[in-house]
């Protein structure tokens, strides 16, 4: 009798299933396979949107704009002020003063910079007489209006309003009492209620943030504006109070104030203004503007001496602010369409202050004429980002003619974050910075990197 053969069958199912794993071995395989480089920072000078010199302009001024623009690139923020003498005894702020706001921050929008904002009812000459307090409440909640519009270019809002120049000082309701602190408080309190929460609201000094905190507003929208920097051992009456010292207060500062929303003006040259006691005090108290004509003498002095083989002027400009870089990138080696794509990296920030949190960061990939990109999951400090459940996508063709380039958008409007005129550079050498974003690297078709522009190692 003939044995039956044996069925093949259950061999062709084990080669199959030794198949499906080592496909699913090589696809896991392509998938985590990833590329680590790592970056320095570089001492170039980069003229970021929101940060670093301003210049005081009114609403009515905003036809300087363009010149300011064209001849002083170091300038990316405006001191917007609105002048409300004429309202001193008006409840309605008459329209056609409104729009004039509403056109100077679409102009300002126009040429990509930053704005200040702070009103005052003296003309800022320093003639100046209280308005009713209630008249000023409603004056700040018409205003507000106006500025909510414009939450992607705003860096912030000076409290203003009360005293000569808005600055906080002889004023009814600038008294150092139950009452005085009473009108401050609500004073703020308005204003944070009317203004988008996302804009900061700076004070004149620590003791009103400190007032507005024992009063339990929103400290962390609130910063300080210092119209006296190193003007005295007092910086000109700003640290005035009982048991705060300079010192004191600006450990206080370096440990307590949580928004970038931080600067001033300095009005002549004290032993204070020195380069390395400058460079300290305004890192402790995370400033992001100065005014860049007052007090000039200051500016020409530091740019005689340098400041870490840097010269002090390009040193402060370029530390003002944020001044990002890209210390280490992790990337997937291989590109495949439906695969999940890592991109991991992360941020040096060193300067002064913190990176804006309404900021926002974004993987681009570009190919030819077509170009994807996604938004990036970023750490509460602003130090990580990295792509979440982003995977390649299916239908982006690649070519030997077209290499993919690999590239980071950082953008501080939040509004228009892709409008390049408020995008950020990294202070990185090699990596080319074009349109608003920041190129890395590039892949070749669905291969591994074709080059990289890191200056350290894979």
């Amino acid at each position: 009798m003939r044995q039956k053969r044996k069925s093949s069958f259950p061999k062709l199912i084990m080669i199959l299933l030794l198949l499906l794993v080592f496909l699913i071995a090589g696809l896991l395989f392509l998938k985590t396979s990833t590329n680590t480089f790592h970056f320095s920072e570089s001492q170039d000078i980069i003229y970021n949107p929101k940060r670093g010199p301003y210049i005081q302009c009114s609403t009515s001024e905003a036809y300087r704009f363009s010149k300011i623009a064209e001849e002083e690139p170091d300038v990316r923020v405006i001191l917007l002020t609105l002048d409300l003498k004429s309202e001193i005894e008006t409840e309605h702020i008459p329209q056609e003063k409104l729009e004039e706001l509403e056109t100077a921050l679409l102009e300002a929008k126009r040429y990509g910079f930053g704005v200040v904002f702070r009103a005052a009812y003296d003309s800022f000459t320093g003639d100046y007489n209280d308005p009713s307090y209630e008249l000023i409440l409603g004056h700040v909640k018409q205003i507000c209006t106006v500025l909510n519009r414009h939450t992607g270019i705003l860096m912030g809002v000076q409290a203003g309003f009360l005293g000569p120049f808005g600055e906080w000082h002889t004023s009814q309701y600038i008294t150092f009492d139950e009452q005085g602190t009473d009108y401050r408080t609500r004073f703020l309190k308005t204003m944070l209620d009317s203004l988008d929460p996302s804009i900061p609201v700076g004070v004149r000094r620590q003791q009103f943030l400190r007032e507005a905190q024992e009063a339990g507003l929103d400290d962390s929208r609130l910063g300080i504006y210092n119209d006296g920097l190193f003007g005295s051992d007092s910086d000109l009456g700003t640290y005035a109070q009982e048991g705060y010292d300079r010192q004191a207060e600006l450990a206080w500062s370096e440990n307590t104030i949580q928004t970038s929303f931080n600067g001033g003006e300095m009005p002549y040259v004290t032993e204070f203004s020195a380069l390395e006691n400058a460079v300290a005090e305004l890192g402790k108290l995370h400033f992001s503007y100065l005014n860049k004509y007052y007090s000039v003498d200051i500016w020409d002095d530091w740019e005689t001496e340098e400041y870490q083989g840097v010269n002090g002027r390009t040193y402060i400009e370029n530390h003002l602010g944020y001044r990002l870089s890209l210390e280490q990138l992790q990337v997937s080696k291989y590109l495949i369409p439906g695969l999940s794509l890592q991109f991991n990296g992360t941020i040096l920030n060193s300067g002064f202050s913190s990176f804006p949190q309404t900021g926002k960061m974004y993987l681009v990939l570009q190919s030819g004429d077509r170009q994807w990109e996604t938004e990036l999951l970023v750490s509460q400090n602003g130090e990580n980002f990295s792509a979440q459940d982003i995977t390649f996508p299916k239908d982006f063709s690649l070519s030997e003619d077209h290499p993919l380039r690999v590239g980071l958008r950082i953008s501080v409007n939040s509004q228009e974050p892709q409008n390049s005129l408020y995008c950020v550079q990294l202070a990185n050498d090699g990596i080319t910075y074009e349109n608003g974003c920041n190129w890395i690297t590039e892949y070749s078709a669905y291969g591994p990197i074709l080059r990289y522009n890191s200056t350290g190692q894979k």
